[in-house]
């Protein structure tokens, strides 16, 4: 059931952006954000409609999600001041390459499926942990 709805999803994610771009008018960095958008949501809707079949890609998915916030907050800063600040395209680069570290170093993000978390969430004892750093 879900399936086809991911599916539908990345459908009209991609028939909004066909329609977008053929509809005769210029491309304006405005509407280069629109179709932006629309591409992160149909890419993510596709690696959902990928995984109830098997195929486990969630981590290209944060991925493209932390795209679609950065995207998305660029545009709300295109609408009010019709242009992005040279700071919050640093923060974004500097959280993006910290994401992408923590990807590579294997951190997992906790997800839930099904009502269910996805990994295993460690305990930790604060107490513990300050020891271990004050004895390295």
């Amino acid at each position: 059931m879900y399936a086809c709805l991911f599916f539908g999803l990345a459908l009209l994610g991609v028939f909004s952006i066909i329609e977008n771009i053929k509809s005769g008018q210029k491309l304006t960095f405005f509407k280069w954000h629109i179709i932006a958008i629309l591409s992160l949501l149909t890419l993510t809707s596709l690696i959902d409609f990928f995984y109830e079949f098997g195929y486990d890609y969630k981590v290209f998915q944060s991925f493209i999600r932390e795209l679609g916030i950065f995207t998305f907050t660029n545009l709300f800063f295109l609408i009010a001041i019709n242009r992005i600040p040279k700071f919050l395209l640093i923060l974004e680069a500097f959280v993006l390459v910290v994401y992408f570290y923590l990807g590579l170093k294997g951190v997992q993000l906790a997800g839930i499926y099904n009502g269910h978390i996805t990994i295993e969430v460690p305990q930790v004892n604060p107490v513990e942990l300050l020891l271990q750093m004050a004895v390295t």
